[in-house]
């Protein structure tokens, strides 16, 4: 039987409805996708979301980068920009999620940086979940194995008594690998269809 839901964040939870930084880059002269290519990049990437660097220290590494090309008053107001983009929260996906598994342990399982609490807070999902890992605290992201071997093993569970829902296909293939029934979150009515056949 399953009793544990490992839930991602962004993508899943966590959704960027807008297109404030493709804007911004727009009107500040900075070529379209530069922001995201920088604070993506595998190495700057890793450094925040293994909690090698601070969310702080990463934005201010990818406004150094952005300087490097472009006006430095535009990179720090690109970045800032970025920073305070909107996000909505799929309520309706939690709410569906509880009601299919009742007596489960919702886990959110997230390559977050030093700034999740902060933005969990904002968001008013302090108490919606049962467990929080984030890869900053424990220093390995997904898709590592090693990332989900923490988790379960901070869950008090193991792979056959858990699902995984993710936006990334490569995270969910290492899970499913793992004997992990795991689905590719593309939205909301595939997902509960898949908790409620799950669990």
């Amino acid at each position: 039987m399953k009793s544990i839901i490992l839930i991602d964040f962004d993508g899943v939870i966590r959704q960027w409805p807008g297109n404030e930084v493709n804007q911004a880059e727009a009107l500040l002269g900075i070529t379209q996708g530069a922001l995201y290519s920088c604070a993506f990049s595998n190495e700057l990437l890793s450094l925040a979301v293994c909690g090698e660097i601070t969310h702080q220290q990463w934005c201010d590494k990818v406004t150094e980068q952005l300087a490097r090309s472009w006006n430095r008053d535009a990179a720090v107001q690109l970045v800032k920009i970025w920073n305070q983009a909107h996000w909505d929260i799929d309520w309706a996906l939690l709410e569906g999620i509880r009601n299919h598994s009742p007596d489960g342990k919702i886990v959110l399982v997230t390559n977050g940086t030093s700034r999740l609490e902060e933005d969990l807070t904002a968001s008013k999902l302090d108490g919606h979940f049962d467990l929080v890992v984030s890869s900053s605290h424990i220093g390995v992201a997904k898709p590592d194995r090693l990332f989900f071997e923490i988790a379960l093993q901070l869950a008090g569970g193991c792979p056959h008594n858990a699902i995984f829902i993710d936006d990334s296909a490569t995270n969910v293939s290492v899970a499913k690998a793992m004997g992990i029934d795991s689905i590719t979150h593309i939205n909301r009515d595939e997902t509960l269809a898949f908790v409620r056949d799950n669990y």
